[in-house]
């Protein structure tokens, strides 16, 4: 019988761990792996940070950001708490106005193409930004209306994601944030000097109604100088950052003078 020479090794154990690292490379192991195509895609909403808090309003299994955004949407702006929408223009005050007579959510007219391409209103992954962009950018298939709600809705968006922190911003805020993705400057994209950008008529609910929901309505003259109540009025309606100081003013000089 021939013997085996010394330097053959009959149970591979003289094998380097490169091998096996080649061979798992090769059978599509971690290193290899390519980035599952779901989480590239525009479609894709990524992970919710937890900041904004989820809402379930299409069922358990579908969960979305609370587009609420803390409070941190502008005065005209409207947010349904029924269907996690956001209006502007003339359909923030029809969406009002419904949800203040009747008991059920405001649906819009999928005629209005702002909310057929993005159902939520304010964009909530790269797809619908982009579908919101189109609508602003193309003046042959959209109307006046359409163009302005969809540079309204688009603000909004841009306007929250550049007031938190990066780590706090989604796909939909990433993508609108990208330098030269979009621009809040009303000139770039209306110049017919007839188009005026509306400032819609918000019928919200009174002080402490039966949903104990608070007015929108600032402190009284004679509270002018109460920190509590102008802080209290800040925190609920998203004033904090916005391009009014007079707010910060007040507040300042009664933290320094009452503080």
């Amino acid at each position: 019988m021939e013997r085996a020479s010394e330097s053959d090794d009959l149970y591979n154990l003289d094998e380097s761990d490169d091998d096996d690292d080649k061979e798992e490379d090769e059978d599509g192991g971690d290193e290899a792996r390519p980035t599952p195509s779901a989480m590239t895609s525009p479609h894709f909403d990524g992970y919710i940070p937890e900041f904004w808090g989820v809402r379930y309003t299409e069922g358990p299994d579908r969960p979305e950001r609370n587009n609420s955004f803390r409070f941190m949407l502008s005065s005209h702006a409207y947010y349904s708490e029924q269907s996690n929408s956001v209006f502007t223009g003339q359909s923030a005050s029809d969406a009002s106005l419904y949800e203040r007579d009747y008991a059920g959510a405001y649906r819009p007219s999928l005629n209005n193409q702002v909310y057929a391409r993005a159902p939520r209103g304010v964009p909530r992954d790269p797809f619908e930004v982009n579908q919101l962009l189109t609508t602003l950018n193309d003046r042959s298939r959209f109307t006046t209306r359409e163009r302005i709600e969809a540079f309204l809705l688009l603000t909004e968006l841009y306007d929250v994601s550049r007031r938190v922190l990066p780590a706090l911003r989604d796909r939909a805020m990433e993508c609108i944030i990208k330098p030269g993705a979009f621009e809040p400057n009303r000139g770039q994209y209306f110049n017919e000097a007839s188009t005026t950008l509306p400032h819609p008529t918000i019928r919200r609910a009174q002080p402490l109604d039966a949903q104990g929901r608070h007015n929108t309505q600032p402190p009284p003259l004679k509270e002018v100088f109460d920190l509590d109540a102008h802080g209290l009025h800040v925190l609920l309606h998203a004033r904090p950052g916005s391009i009014s100081s007079v707010l910060g003013i007040l507040i300042d000089y009664a933290f320094r003078v009452n503080r």
